[in-house]
């Protein structure tokens, strides 16, 4: 088959032909219709998407630096099961987590997911990563209760547009979301059609917030940004709010007030999938499905792609996913 093949040493990503993958016990073998690009692909291109110290005692191996095919989500056609596999057979249409940027690839069972038909194959092959990673941010960890207040940085990248849904469908009275395009805030304000989600420049979140929920302060964010909000973030945050740190697209390393942290009682909490054990990423998966199912079949949940690529345009498609010029997802289709 053919394969977008990545050499972490290098930093290259090149188009060639690899042998077919084999699915193991309880693995499916899915002939890939759709793969969706996420700023961990290019991570991983540099080497640089791996496990922290200590990630080996919970059964989380570092990526290694060899030549691996690229991507990290995908839909397609089962088209052949391993050995245990039940609930499963050939035809099936399903999504979930792997390598994507191939014409075939294989996905674990425990993490696959139907495809219903209101899903076409380039939003199902770019809707896993971001609906979990969210789901996972605001109900799980953010501890999302009815009547709060939702604050998601980075709206319209591919996560982002998602969290926002998400927040939305949940009914939260109010979401906020940030980005500094205004065209990108005025395009996904059209998109969601909603009074309730208010778009702004990272610039005016304090003001924004303090007017938009009467000074109470937003009570949960989920963070895809990191260092270049982060202070603001902690002042236009409620007092018990959480922030939900997914995303340093604005910086790792940045700082705020923590006294400010201490008095409202905030909870700074990191989350990420690469320190996860297989039995903890099953429980994301499981969580977010029997929450949002329906909301996936309804059509609810689902992600803007603003440009298809083909296998062989791979680099070309990493490369406008780092231009950080789209709204909602960059797709390859093998």
């Amino acid at each position: 088959m053919r394969a977008a093949v990545i050499d972490p040493s290098a930093g290259t990503l090149q188009v060639t032909d690899v042998a077919d993958p084999t699915p193991k016990a309880g693995q499916l073998l899915v002939r890939v219709k759709a793969a969706g690009l996420n700023r961990a692909d290019l991570a991983m291109r540099t080497g640089s998407y791996v496990v922290g110290a200590g990630a080996a005692a919970a059964g989380v191996s570092a990526a290694p630096p060899r030549l691996m095919t690229a991507g990290g989500e995908l839909a397609g056609e089962v088209v052949a099961v391993g050995d245990g596999v039940t609930g499963w057979a050939v035809g099936d249409r399903v999504m979930g987590q792997g390598a994507g940027y191939a014409e075939l690839a294989v996905v674990d069972t425990r993490l696959a997911l139907p495809v219903p038909p209101a899903l076409t194959w380039e939003e199902a092959g770019s809707l896993p990563v971001a609906l979990l990673t969210m789901h996972d941010a605001l109900v799980t960890n953010g501890r999302w209760a009815v009547g709060e207040s939702v604050l998601v940085h980075a709206v319209t990248s591919g996560v982002g547009v998602i969290g926002a849904q998400l927040a939305l469908y949940l009914g939260a009275p109010l979401v906020l979301g940030t980005s500094r395009t205004p065209d990108k805030r005025e395009r996904l304000a059209a998109l969601l059609d909603d009074e309730r989600f208010v778009a702004l420049h990272p610039a005016d979140l304090v003001r924004v917030a303090a007017e938009a929920t009467g000074d109470h302060g937003v009570d949960v964010t989920i963070d895809n940004v990191g260092a270049a909000v982060i202070a603001d973030t902690v002042t236009a945050s409620a007092i018990k709010a959480r922030i939900v740190q997914v995303g340093r697209l604005g910086g790792r390393m940045g700082t705020f007030d923590l006294d400010e942290l201490a008095r409202k009682r905030i909870s700074l909490i990191g989350v990420t999938f690469r320190t996860r054990t297989m039995d903890e990423r099953v429980e994301v998966v499981r969580a977010a499905w029997a929450d949002l199912a329906d909301a996936v079949a309804d059509g609810a949940l689902r992600p803007p792609v603003h440009a298809v690529y083909g296998l062989d345009d791979a680099a070309v498609a990493q490369d406008a996913l780092a231009r950080d010029e789209h709204l909602g997802k960059i797709v390859i289709v093998p």
